[in-house]
């Protein structure tokens, strides 16, 4: 069992093997190759292991293999050094598994570009030690290419405001990420925000004149101060980098036209003008050493005239995060000459635990389109939306299931046999595995998931008597009690699995490990916390509508929110102490925030049942229409962006 699942043309009985004895071969390929022999058991008693550099008769990709594993002798053979690293990697999952059996394996990848780009802007700023372990998770799994989306997180000499908020990444950082993934054939390549989302640097006074408009959003098309900004950063930063692909993104930029540049496109038109801002943006990557340039490919869907006037060095990155029969446009570019990757998504943003079921159509599907379409790239993007609060663990498996997708192209749908090929790896311990499945489940009760957002997350942080999450709306249905008793339930049994004594390891124990386990657990207290939350809110809803409230029943609810409060901290603890596993502390201020907010509504709700209680007494009828408590309340994607406080998006 490994992931990618192994190609066996041929396969015999299994073997007892606990290690290799590597037969001498050439000291370039094994200078190459020091790092992943490293983590291979190396015995002289072992089973002898071959390793040959030579052409295959059926791939011409460089990463292509063959394992001939006989009783006496392994043979890996490869046109290129990362091929055979990819051998080898297959070679050690197998052995970890006890699933190493004579015969034949023939491999090659689906698309040249196999890549994971980490959303590192909203919030959360991993640390490069964690960074380390994911580019050995990648290498691992054989993933290609690593970028760390970028809006204000690169250090600048001479400007020291930008990355000052959040934190950000300097030279030495960056140049020492890039040398140690270079050396596990991961690429690391520059991913540079310059047009949209640029929040992060236009809300500091020195920078608010590159804004297109007041909302401080987007930088101006039509300013020449922003292209004397990216020339300095380009100038700067690409240099930190040994890849000479830098993605400069430009997706989403839908207050083109609105204020600056106004008369411009109103003369010109949005393509145009978009165009001719890429054009000048591209041409000072290129300046600074880019060879390659990408983009996302949203704006070519409004207007694909464009697309025939970019340079024969960008590739566009069309993207698309959700679960359908098929994606038309990405086989658009079937036809096309243009260069093009496509862009899965982890599906676990804007919610406690991802949307799995979601995610596994998208990565297969969209996989399978892109292939059809002659994509060269594959990503899956991990987005951190409105403060990065979901734990880095929790989107492995997805990112296990694009390396695989990524890889066997040509396998049929796959996901139950990816599962057990999971099981094995990522949690072999039945409880975990469990636990996670409960979970998977628990987004799939009524109401529950929006399009890119779930609402349980919302409903976490929500207000206790008038959230949104009670009375929905014409875009998010409220949640009703059997969907709040789903939750509570999946995240009881899940927090029941997780108390088993067994803790099998995972094949890869840094990333995986307890602290993965400590991951799955909080998502657990918290689906639990949010469905006993929500089942409280509706008892409560419930007695003021039938007029059956008395001063015991409100004192119980009343300890119901004190109790809930008190579990609410708790968690809060847990997150902040997994938040520092993985990242560092800046930008955490940002997203605890989310975690002070609500607990002052719990505050709010206790009060006014203490008031309904003084009121009732004094032979008044108490009455829900007379909170108020949340009509200035708003959190995640219904929070304030023009308050220069919440991290939001202005559109809403």
């Amino acid at each position: 069992m490994s992931i990618p699942m192994p190609n066996w043309k041929r396969r015999g009985e299994r073997l007892d093997v606990s290690a290799f004895s590597l037969k001498p071969c050439d000291s370039q390929v094994f200078a190459c190759l020091v790092h992943t022999l490293e983590q291979l058991p190396v015995d002289e008693c072992g089973l002898p292991l071959e390793l040959a550099v030579s052409s295959l008769p059926f791939s011409g990709s460089a990463e292509a293999y063959r394992l001939e594993i006989r009783k006496t002798l392994v043979r890996a053979s490869a046109p290129d050094v990362r091929g055979l690293h990819c051998a080898l990697e297959q070679l050690r999952q197998l052995l970890f598994c006890g699933q190493l059996h004579t015969g034949l394996i023939e491999a090659s990848p689906a698309f040249a570009s196999r890549a994971l780009m980490l959303d590192v802007s909203r919030g959360k700023l991993p640390s490069i030690a964690y960074l380390k372990t994911l580019v050995d998770f990648m290498s691992s799994v054989c993933l290609n290419v690593l970028q760390l989306y970028m809006e204000d997180r690169h250090r600048l000499a001479g400007s020291p405001l930008v990355g000052s908020l959040y934190g950000a990444y300097g030279e030495e950082e960056i140049r020492e990420l890039d040398q140690y993934a270079r050396e596990r054939f991961v690429e690391l390549q520059p991913n540079i925000q310059t047009f949209s989302h640029m929040h992060g640097v236009l809300r500091f006074g020195a920078y608010s004149d590159l804004a297109e408009n007041d909302s401080l959003f987007s930088f101006s098309a039509c300013c020449d101060g922003v292209l004397d900004f990216l020339d300095r950063e380009f100038a700067q930063v690409l240099p930190w980098y040994s890849s000479r692909t830098v993605n400069i993104n430009m997706d989403e930029a839908y207050d083109l036209g609105s204020g600056l540049s106004r008369d411009l496109v109103e003369k010109e038109g949005k393509g145009k003008v978009f165009l001719s801002y890429l054009v000048k943006v591209a041409d000072l990557a290129r300046k600074h050493g880019a060879q390659r340039i990408q983009l996302w490919g949203d704006i070519f869907l409004k207007y694909p005239d464009l697309a025939v006037s970019l340079p024969d060095d960008v590739t566009v990155i069309d993207w698309n995060y959700n679960p359908a029969d098929s994606y038309p446009s990405i086989l658009a570019f079937k036809d096309s000459a243009l260069d093009h990757w496509a862009a899965c998504g982890t599906s676990s943003w804007n919610s406690i635990f991802p949307r799995v079921y979601n995610s596994l159509v998208n990565i297969r599907g969209y996989a399978v389109d892109a292939f059809d379409s002659g994509a060269t790239g594959y990503m899956i993007t991990d987005w951190g939306d409105y403060g990065h609060y979901q734990p880095y663990g929790l989107s492995l498996f997805a990112y296990l299931y694009a390396a695989e997708c990524a890889w066997n192209i040509h396998r049929s749908d796959n996901s139950d046999e990816f599962w057990l090929e999971a099981c094995s790896l990522l949690f072999p311990d039945p409880g975990l595995s469990c636990a996670f499945r409960l979970l998977m489940d628990s987004n799939l009760a009524p109401g529950m998931q929006t399009g890119f957002k779930t609402m349980s997350i919302y409903a976490f942080f929500d207000d206790m008597l008038k959230g949104l999450s009670l009375t929905g709306n014409e875009k998010y249905p409220k949640l009703e009690a059997p969907a709040f008793r789903w939750l509570m339930e999946k995240g009881q049994q899940a927090m029941h699995c997780l108390e088993s004594d067994s803790r099998l390891s995972s094949f890869w124990p840094q990333i995986a490990g307890d602290v993965f386990r400590r991951e799955v657990m909080l998502a657990a207290r918290m689906s639990e916390y949010t469905g006993r939350k929500g089942l409280l809110s509706w008892r409560i809803i419930s007695d003021f509508n039938a007029g059956s409230l008395d001063s015991a029943g409100l004192l119980d609810h009343i300890i119901g929110i004190k109790r809930l409060y008190r579990d609410f901290t708790l968690i809060r603890n847990d997150f902040t102490s997994l938040w520092l596993e993985r990242a560092r502390s800046d930008g955490m201020e940002s997203t605890l925030f989310l975690f002070d907010k609500a607990s002052v509504q719990l505050s709010k709700a206790a009060i006014f049942l203490a008031g309904q209680r003084e009121a009732l007494l004094a032979g008044k009828t108490p009455c829900l229409d007379d909170y108020h408590g949340a009509d200035d309340y708003g959190t995640l994607w219904t929070a304030d962006f023009r308050n220069m406080w919440d991290r939001a998006y202005p559109w809403q």
